[in-house]
């Protein structure tokens, strides 16, 4: 009976030393926002600033004299966009 009783003391002395245990806390990533596109002034906004990020990256690499061509592909460089497909 002592036996059992001593037993019974040490599981229970090490189960209570188990819950003192260190576990990492969960963390949570960085707030942040996303603006949204309401008003097709933001779109003119968003072009105005792709157009010159465009002329910049021109000017830097001297290609002011130029011509720049959009070129409509559908996924892939060398692929033209078929009958309903979308670029």
């Amino acid at each position: 009976m002592r036996l059992i009783i001593c037993t019974a003391l040490i599981c229970l002395f090490a189960l209570s030393c188990s819950g003192c245990t260190r576990i990492p806390q969960p963390t949570t990533y960085a707030y942040s926002e996303q603006q949204k596109m309401q008003a097709a002034h933001h779109w003119d906004v968003l072009a105005n600033d792709v157009a010159d990020q465009i002329n910049k990256t021109l000017v830097r690499n001297d290609y002011v004299s130029e011509p720049v061509f959009v070129r409509v592909t559908c996924g892939t460089e060398n692929a033209p966009c078929g009958p309903g497909e979308t670029t």
